[in-house]
Order: C-alpha cells, then sequence, then structure tokens
C-alpha cells in the first residue's frame, strides 16, 4: 500500500495518486466503522448468540 502511493507522488502519477488515497481512505473508513461501539456490540452479540436473534 504504501510502496505505491510513494511511487506515485516520485513519478507525479495523478490518476495513480488519487486512486491509492481513495483506496487509503476506504480503508480508514472502514476500520472507523467498525470500532464503533454499536457495531462492536452487534459482533459480540453475534459471536455470543450465533445468530441476530435476542
Amino acid at each position: 500500500m504504501v510502496p505505491a502511493i510513494s511511487s506515485a507522488v516520485a513519478d507525479s502519477r495523478v490518476s495513480a495518486i488519487l486512486r491509492e488515497g481513495a483506496q487509503i481512505m476506504i480503508r480508514v473508513m472502514a476500520i472507523f466503522y467498525l470500532s464503533q461501539e454499536p457495531v462492536k456490540e452487534w459482533f459480540a452479540n453475534y459471536e455470543l448468540h450465533g445468530s441476530l436473534r435476542k
């Protein structure tokens, strides 16, 4: 991940910079979403009960 963006910046390839930057932002958003308390609780309940039923 880091070498691709570094290479794109070093070579001044704008499309590659945008593509790699978008991929990094998507990963950060996914990690942020998964770290939210309601999501962590949902996974904890799912893991505990093995289903979505309460």
